[in-house]
């Protein structure tokens, strides 16, 4: 948790420095965090995968600001480390990963819309508009209906995250299939279901 902390502590604004705060600096949240997958079969389908999968994404926008200097860094960084926390909820790993009840029927999205949004509402004076665009990361970064977003990037920040939350997952992905095909002498993959195509294994130069 360290390097996830230093992003934590890189954050100027104050009232979404006080809302990083507000769950990572509460130890019972940072537990949970710190042990929870990121899926089920996916992407980071492991103890401890949500935080990796978090760190990752962290490390992409490092140097977000050079690239896009009109961006919010700050509420990139407060978005990224926010925006998968539901999943603390939606899965169970007691004796294999599996989804909760409240996973079921509610879905990390949603759970961690309701998490973001019960926090900001007990600090004061939080900005409406800073709300507004926190959630709206938190709901859109799936990037697609059908993928479980309930709304669409609107604005650049959230766009940003989308692209590299999906880019994280799938690269995960991708390279979790090298790892299982790893010494097996197969040039391709078997048909990957997710992603509808076989893969192809060279590593070589």
């Amino acid at each position: 948790m360290a390097e996830i902390n230093k992003f934590c502590s890189e954050i100027k604004n104050e009232n979404l420095k006080e809302l990083v705060d507000s769950f990572f600096k509460d130890e019972e949240f940072v537990k949970k965090f710190r042990a929870s997958p990121g899926a089920k079969k996916l992407h980071h389908a492991y103890l401890g995968g949500l935080a990796v999968h978090t760190l990752n994404i962290l490390k992409l926008l490092s140097h977000i600001e050079t690239v896009y200097p009109f961006c919010n860094k700050d509420l990139l960084i407060t978005a990224t480390l926010l925006h998968d926390i539901g999943k603390i909820y939606e899965y169970t790993y007691k004796n294999k990963i599996d989804i909760s009840t409240q996973g079921k029927m509610l879905g990390h999205i949603v759970i961690g819309y309701e998490m973001v949004a019960d926090h900001i509402d007990k600090l004061p004076d939080f900005p409406q508009d800073l709300k507004l665009k926190i959630l709206h990361m938190i709901l859109s970064h799936h990037g697609e209906f059908e993928w479980g977003s309930p709304k669409l990037p609107v604005f650049p920040e959230a766009l940003i995250l989308h692209f590299l939350d999906n880019l994280d997952s799938k690269v995960d992905m991708m390279a979790e299939t090298f790892k299982k095909n790893r010494g097996k002498e197969k040039e391709w993959s078997d048909y990957h279901p997710y992603f509808e195509r076989e893969i192809y294994l060279h590593e070589g130069d």
